[in-house]
């Protein structure tokens, strides 16, 4: 009796899944429509059961990182043996359609950027779940969350993270007709590929007292860098300085392509 109490159960919330994935998928396509002028990047639709069975039931073991506030990220295999990154999003009320416009809008600007090397290249999504899924190639086999605190990152890498950064950044804000704004800046959001690709600190945004470098410098990689350079020492001050103007607490903030350039030559010794 209890076995077919489950099974209809079961075949109830397939059935939703399904309907859910039809209405929303209309929504998704007025938005690809409307964000990239009808011409978008062909996306797959997955169904709840390729997700979960690619990520094994979205289990703990398979989770990478916790998106800030509104998701995780997730590795996973499909049946093709080709890895997978999925991004399992919850926020606001997923049975509003206003509030899942906004994960329409996230799947439609991930297919616009996703041939950016500072992107994740956007495979599809899924429809069926409560909150929208969307799947990313995982090229780089292994991905981890950017965490500076635990990370003994050395000067040169760090300048290589923010460039990078900025010009993800850049490219939203310069390379379409609208101007695209990240809304949701923050260290958690980052992915770290095993070629430390930035996928795109929580020093960035943070807001920075004057004067001390070791405010924004990690004291643990100043004790293994040893003895800094006066030349090392004048690029940290450098960018301390870039950092608050780009928060706003020195003179006009710069653009972000202005940023990219700034930062480009105060690493290219390095």
């Amino acid at each position: 009796m209890d076995w077919c109490k489950r099974k209809k159960s079961g075949a109830l919330v397939k059935k939703q899944r399904l309907v859910r994935g039809r209405e929303r998928g209309e929504i998704l396509l007025e938005e690809l429509i409307e964000c990239c002028d009808g011409k978008s990047n062909p996306i797959k639709f997955f169904s709840a059961d390729d997700i979960l069975k690619a990520t094994d039931n979205l289990s703990e073991c398979t989770c990478v990182s916790k998106l800030f506030g509104h998701g995780k990220w997730y590795s996973g295999m499909l049946d093709s043996h080709r890895t997978i990154l999925v991004k399992k999003l919850w926020r606001g009320h997923p049975d509003y359609p206003r509030d899942f416009y906004r994960g329409a809008r996230d799947i439609a600007i991930s297919s616009m950027v996703s041939g950016h090397k500072n992107f994740m290249k956007l495979v599809g999504c899924c429809l069926e779940f409560r909150f929208p899924v969307i799947v990313y190639y995982d090229a780089k086999k292994q991905y981890s969350r950017l965490d500076l605190r635990l990370m003994l990152l050395s000067w040169k890498k760090r300048m290589k993270i923010a460039e990078e950064i900025a010009t993800a950044l850049a490219y939203l804000h310069t390379a379409f007709s609208r101007p695209l704004i990240y809304r949701n800046m923050h260290i958690q959001n980052i992915l770290l590929g095993e070629d430390e690709k930035r996928k795109f600190p929580n020093w960035l945004s943070k807001s920075i007292g004057e004067g001390r470098i070791d405010e924004i410098v990690d004291l643990k990689m100043l004790e293994k860098m040893g003895e800094v350079s006066e030349e090392e020492r004048c690029r940290m001050k450098a960018f301390l300085f870039l950092s608050e103007r780009c928060i706003g607490l020195r003179g006009e903030v710069p653009k972000m392509v202005q940023v990219v350039k700034e930062l480009r030559n105060s690493s290219s010794g390095l």
